[in-house]
């Protein structure tokens, strides 16, 4: 059976007013809804700067600059530049990166656009024929999933003849489903063996601790590595409580296991 669904790509638009003639009976938009952008994503903005008539405005020698104002502590927390696109449609686009996001938590702010011409005299501009002059603008979390971030493990203890890294957070406390665990051992030279070892208890004696398999194909619990240079992935399936590494290098080894990157 196939499933079919549509995602949609498009610019948000809204339409500024620059007040430019007697009277309070403007041929223009009553309301505009909310502008929606997400944290940890690039957002564009289009804005049409239109007079009393509808028509219009000459872009020509004027600044136009967005504020994103918190309502709550009534300070700026981000300023853009718009930037002209198309000065025939007076059509300007606020482009608001990933990073622009960073200082912002969901919510609602309001957006405020002022231009500043030759004279340096800066004017507001209206969201509509009621004299609002700013935008309403929503922030709402990326609804993308975070990448978790790996543990580096780069201190070695020595236990018993091998040298351990420190115990780092399992599967089990991860909330993984499918108990998929990853790790990438860095070696200058290397020549040894490596292990990787589990647990489930929560507070774990040194007898707690138990192999993991990380050569499945030939039934091994370590990995040899013969005068190695190179970043070496491993991948395994479980649902551990703690895991932990150590290598024994060999004989005459003159090489370094430098550090081991894990994430579940």
């Amino acid at each position: 059976m196939n499933y079919q669904g549509t995602a949609y790509s498009y610019n948000q638009r809204a339409e500024i007013l620059v007040p430019n003639r007697r009277g309070t009976t403007y041929f223009v938009p009553q309301n505009s809804k909310p502008l929606v952008i997400y944290t940890g994503l690039d957002t564009d903005i289009e804005f049409f700067i239109a007079d009393s008539g509808r028509k219009p405005v000459n872009l020509n020698g004027k600044t136009f600059v967005a504020q994103v104002v918190d309502r709550t502590s009534d300070s700026v927390r981000l300023t853009e530049t718009l930037i002209p696109i198309d000065y025939e449609t007076s059509n300007l686009i606020m482009r608001i990166s990933q990073d622009d996001t960073a200082d912002l938590v969901a919510g609602l702010y309001d957006l405020i656009i002022t231009y500043t011409d030759p004279q340096s005299r800066t004017f507001g501009l209206l969201s509509d024929q009621n004299n609002r002059i700013s935008f309403v603008l929503e922030v709402k979390e990326s609804p993308l999933p975070e990448l978790r971030e790996s543990a580096s493990l780069s201190t070695f203890t020595t236990i018993s003849g091998g040298y351990y890294t420190s115990r780092t957070a399992g599967t089990a406390q991860s909330f993984n489903n499918d108990g998929t665990n990853t790790c990438a051992v860095y070696l200058t030279g290397y020549t040894g063996a490596f292990h990787a070892q589990g647990t489930l208890e929560l507070n774990p004696t040194e007898s707690d601790w138990f192999a993991i398999q990380l050569d499945p194909e030939n039934a091994e619990n370590e990995y040899t590595f013969t005068n190695e240079t190179d970043v070496v992935p491993f991948t395994w399936d479980g649902m551990f409580m703690w895991v932990r590494f150590y290598h024994i290098p060999a004989a005459g080894n003159t090489g370094t296991l430098d550090k081991v990157l894990y994430r579940n």
